[in-house]
């Protein structure tokens, strides 16, 4: 059985607006292992949740998948190239199966995730009895235990309450029970912190390394916060402008630092002592100019025109992907120097060919 459960190779996806094309993610490429914890970081509309939503399906009616692929335990969950009602209908059946039950999804906003109308127990068994786990009564049961499990206490009283009556922690830790209902082998967590307080983050955070480890449940966390995947994660990929910069391990990122976004991300992180990024005194160091229009986007690096190292190549063509390590790689110019002009050449015989 292969170690990778989840796997995505040169996934392209973009949004028609009114504007025109946005395209959201050129070519990404990467991986879950089983019983791995993977961070995906990056700025607001870097392609963390789009890449996600694209492995789920659920991409809004604008948006599609140009090209690529994405295989979860070998198989395909990408729609493109699919065109004839009959192969999307298929398409879309089989991702239901998949949706909730193998992949399990804590979505970003704890307040207005959850149905206001239907009670805990409702919304916690409603996946269990679709998936044909259990029975009502079964069900019932086990999401009585599931709620006892992560943290909630009178369980059997709580499953008859509605959302209203409980904190934005407890419908956080409520969401984290329903995604893990059917015992899913990945659990997708879009930003899982987000309006918490820090001593609940700290308690969710927690309560997913605890229910990773206990299950052997594969984890895909999206933040925005270097401080939440410094503690909780095996493996972290950094996203901008819908490209990876920089994957690797926890110790890689944070201390062998390749990409040059990675280390302005870095830098920008308040830190109490008096080395690096900011200091309890001092002002936080920023990554200048702005994030890239992905309407107007060039073809080369995306960090190009806030990037202080960057050259004439980097603007113009992709960068190639350099190993540092089994684990560690990063597309920078400034790491295939050697190799620039064979590079360079290949981009421009594929542009000619697509031009033809």
């Amino acid at each position: 059985m292969s170690e990778r459960l989840l796997d995505i190779r040169g996934l392209s996806v973009s949004f028609d607006t009114p504007q025109g094309t946005v395209r959201a993610l050129r070519d990404v490429n990467l991986h879950v292992n089983r019983g791995e914890i993977l961070g995906l970081v990056g700025e607001s509309g870097s392609g963390k949740s789009v890449t996600m939503l694209s492995c789920l399906g659920l991409l809004a009616r604008n948006g599609r998948i140009d090209s690529g692929s994405i295989l979860f335990e070998g198989q395909e969950l990408s729609a493109a190239g699919l065109s004839s009602r009959a192969e999307l209908r298929t398409h879309e059946n089989m991702l239901r199966g998949i949706r909730g039950n193998r992949i399990g999804m804590i979505f970003q906003d704890p307040m207005t995730y959850m149905n206001p109308v239907l009670s805990i127990g409702t919304q916690l068994t409603e996946g269990l009895v679709a998936h044909g786990k259990c029975s009502r009564q079964e069900a019932w049961q086990k999401g009585t235990e599931l709620l006892r499990k992560v943290g909630i206490s009178n369980p059997e009283r709580r499953m008859r309450q509605y959302p209203y009556e409980f904190s934005g922690g407890q419908r956080q830790r409520m969401i984290i029970a329903a995604a893990l209902a059917c015992e899913p082998q990945l659990l997708i967590a879009d930003e899982p912190t987000t309006a918490l307080d820090v001593t609940v983050q700290a308690q969710i955070l927690d309560l997913i390394r605890g229910l990773a480890r206990e299950n052997g449940t594969a984890v895909i966390l999206i933040t925005h916060d270097l401080g939440v995947v410094a503690s909780l994660c095996d493996r972290i990929t950094v996203l901008y402008g819908g490209k990876v910069c920089e994957t690797g391990t926890s110790d890689e990122i944070f201390y062998e630092t390749k990409h040059p976004y990675t280390e302005g991300l870095l830098q920008s992180v308040a830190r109490r002592d008096s080395t690096g990024g900011g200091s309890a005194r001092g002002t936080l160091v920023s990554i200048p100019g702005s994030p890239p229009d992905l309407l107007r986007i060039r073809d080369g690096c995306p960090f190009a025109a806030r990037c202080e190292a960057a050259m004439k190549i980097c603007r113009d063509y992709v960068p190639a992907v350099t190993d540092f390590g089994p684990q560690h790689t990063a597309a920078c110019w400034l790491y295939c120097k050697e190799r620039a002009g064979e590079l360079v050449a290949a981009q421009d015989r594929e542009r000619g060919e697509q031009n033809d």
